[in-house]
């Protein structure tokens, strides 16, 4: 029996798909009672609990055999001591008390760039919510995330907000950063190939796509899937670290558009592991080709995401 963690969110809910397609057995954590609705149509066996509470996790995990953590905060909306409380403490509790049920393996979610010495906040807590996972008695298999995008997810979908309601690129960050995006769906397969699979046990693979794109290259390629009404000339404006603080103020904790992402898209989140394709035995898909669902965005749809309608998708 898989246990999948962080189930009704973006890549949560791609991974219990997956899950299902397959055929194989599994049940889901969650911690707002309502937000099962999400995945529903999978007909999956609900727990409700919460990774901050050990308590709760003791009859959720009876009969597990591997659990998928997919839960985490996202890199924005909040601060070092909520980072560290959130990834690193709920990794603690479902360490001690998967080793308690007797969870043989532990699928644990992270992301490219979690290093020791790395200055942003929520980077760091995920090398740390690592350590707890290898320091564990369990099995375990550490999958670190690129900017992984789909119809549902809220960079993207929040890139393509902003560029229908202003003549610019508005950019909270480093417009070089550079992105190795990935599909939600690439993803997921990873995932529970890692979970049902022996062949990935004790590995920390970087889980990047084959392209490299720019921060500001990734608004010209959302910009281009738009219609051909759209203005020309459409210069990049990033915003300084002082003018992001008085903007983040504005936006919801739902929103990327904060100080926290802004400082997360100035981080070193660079992979030269391309072991995907001979690991996994598949290509990812290429960032072009699979965004259409910016398309749908229309100006209304946009100031509602902008600000923070994050039941949108």
């Amino acid at each position: 029996m898989i246990l999948v963690t962080g189930a009704t969110g973006f890549i949560g809910s791609a991974v219990v798909k997956q899950l299902s397609d397959q055929g194989v057995e599994f049940k889901c954590l969650v911690r707002t009672p309502g937000n099962e609705n999400r995945i529903q149509t999978f007909s999956p066996e609900i727990h409700y609990g919460d990774l901050l509470n050990r308590r709760s996790l003791n009859h959720v995990l009876a009969g597990t055999d591997t659990v998928i953590n997919v839960a985490g905060t996202l890199p924005f909306g909040d601060n070092s001591e909520g980072y560290r409380r959130k990834n690193v403490g709920s990794a603690v509790n479902l360490v001690e008390a998967g080793e308690d049920a007797g969870v043989k393996k532990i699928i644990h979610v992270s992301a490219v760039g979690s290093t020791e010495n790395n200055s942003n906040p929520f980077l760091r807590s995920k090398y740390l919510s690592e350590n707890v996972i290898i320091r564990s008695t369990i099995n375990h298999t550490i999958l670190r995330l690129p900017h992984v995008f789909g119809p549902r997810d809220s960079f993207t979908n929040h890139c393509a907000s902003l560029m229908r309601v202003l003549p610019c690129k508005l950019i909270y960050g480093d417009p070089r950063c550079v992105l190795q995006p990935m599909h939600v769906s690439d993803v997921a397969y990873c995932i529970v190939r890692s979970a049902t699979g022996d062949d990935m046990s004790g590995k920390i693979i970087d889980l990047v796509g084959t392209e490299s794109i720019s921060y500001s290259d990734l608004f010209t390629t959302i910009r281009n899937r738009f219609s051909s009404n759209l203005i020309p000339y459409c210069p990049t404006l990033e915003v300084p670290d002082f003018a992001a603080k008085i903007f983040a103020s504005l936006w919801s904790d739902f929103s990327p558009l904060s100080f926290s992402f802004g400082q997360y898209l100035r981080s070193n989140m660079i992979s030269s592991d391309s072991s995907v394709a001979d690991l996994f035995d598949f290509e990812p898909r290429l960032l072009f080709n699979n965004i259409q669902h910016v398309q749908r965005i229309k100006y209304k749809t946009a100031l509602r995401v902008l600000f923070g309608d994050k039941n949108r998708w």
